[in-house]
């Protein structure tokens, strides 16, 4: 009885598991799809297929000046997400515990906050340093919602960081400076890479802000989009969508080949420092 309730909860578990895979990925392959249609208005499915929408979005000038402005805008946004959220955690790893609340809740605040009161509040704020329509505006407004992905990632690496090494290096000789910069850094790095990234992507994928903060200049693609949605109902859109689509998969292949590259090499570098006859070796080519 026992072993058949348990193949039923693994059976039910497969099942569940591929009915959200479908869920999730069924809408994906009706935009790629929809992407290559040939009918002159936005439907699924096709009558025909075509890459005429992909040829419109890379000869229209709209198209191309708003992905650059995506790339910059997203380029800021991550700036500003990567400084302010390693600064924040590192101020509550370091602050005293009544104080480390405090700094993580300012620090949550933007991903409780509803979008839209964020979106009216940056709106008018902005409004008065004249940098509404401008890349920088928005950039700094979208750099706020990736502060907290990258203080919660970042966060997350400072909890199995031991702090006695930054005393030891100290004990050594070495100044504080020094030793954040030697041991420290180098343990965060691949966790701010990680906050980044995400941030990042999100910024690329960002329309509230960008339909409040970004105009006349600072129009981004999910911007143009749905300017393009409530307009005119053409495949170039789901088009844009798949072209972000891949676009977002290549940096997250990218990304994924670059962590298992750091990780094997310090798989190597111990394996090479926990075996005395590796380690004697490399001693004498390094003598020799």
């Amino acid at each position: 009885m026992a072993d058949r309730a348990k193949d039923w909860s693994r059976t039910g578990g497969i099942v569940a598991s591929v009915a959200v895979a479908v869920f999730l990925l069924l809408p994906v392959l009706v935009i790629v799809v929809t992407s290559f249609s040939a009918d002159p208005s936005l439907k699924f499915p096709p009558s025909g297929l075509s890459a005429r929408w992909y040829h419109a979005v890379a000869s229209d000038e709209r198209w191309r000046e708003a992905a650059v402005t995506s790339f910059v805008v997203g380029g800021i946004a991550t700036a500003v997400a990567s400084v302010c959220g390693t600064g924040l955690a590192l101020s509550v790893w370091r602050a005293p515990r009544k104080l480390a609340a405090p700094i993580a809740a300012l620090a949550l605040a933007p991903a409780v906050m509803p979008v839209i009161v964020l979106a009216v509040a940056l709106f008018l704020t902005l409004a008065h340093m004249s940098l509404v329509g401008t890349r920088l505006g928005l950039g700094l407004s979208q750099g706020l919602l990736g502060i907290p992905i990258v203080f919660l990632v970042t966060g997350a690496a400072l909890q199995y960081f031991d702090a006695s090494l930054l005393d030891a290096s100290r004990s050594l000789g070495a100044s504080s400076l020094y030793a954040w910069r030697t041991v420290l850094v180098p343990f965060l790095l691949p966790s701010v890479l990680v906050g980044a990234f995400l941030a990042f992507m999100t910024s690329f994928d960002e329309v509230v802000l960008a339909l409040f903060v970004g105009q006349g200049t600072a129009v981004t693609l999910p911007n143009l989009v749905w300017q393009s949605l409530v307009i005119d109902l053409t495949p170039v859109v789901a088009a844009v969508s798949s072209a972000a689509l891949l676009f977002g998969l290549l940096l997250q292949g990218l990304a994924v080949i670059w962590l298992r590259a750091r990780i094997r090499r310090r798989r190597n570098a111990r394996a090479t420092a926990g075996d005395p006859a590796v380690g004697g070796a490399v001693g004498a080519l390094a003598e020799g």
